[in-house]
């Protein structure tokens, strides 16, 4: 085995590279969070605009559903109404 002698010189060079490899790894997380955070406002911007398309269509397709639903309940009632209008035309021409 081969044992260096541990010098001032080289406590210092130990000491500065750890410095060095410290703060880069620390510029590294800075960079790495940055990115994260970045991504995670891009999709809860992408989410929010997403749901509210689909509150936007939706409401309106509800809408439709309630106008198509005005429109039969109107129609139904017209058969009824000409159904019996006809029930008292035939009732009126029966012989007593």
């Amino acid at each position: 085995m081969f044992f260096s002698q541990s010098t001032s010189e080289s406590w210092g060079q130990n000491s500065h590279d750890n410095i060095v490899n410290g703060q880069n790894q620390l510029m590294a997380s800075i960079q790495l969070r940055a990115l994260i955070d970045s991504i995670l406002n891009d999709i809860s911007r992408d989410m929010r605009e997403q749901a509210d398309m689909v509150e936007t269509e939706f409401g309106r397709r509800i809408s439709e559903m309630s106008d198509a639903m005005q429109k039969m309940i109107h129609n139904m009632r017209e058969v009824i109404y000409q159904q019996n209008k006809k029930r008292s035309i035939n009732m009126n021409n029966i012989p007593i």
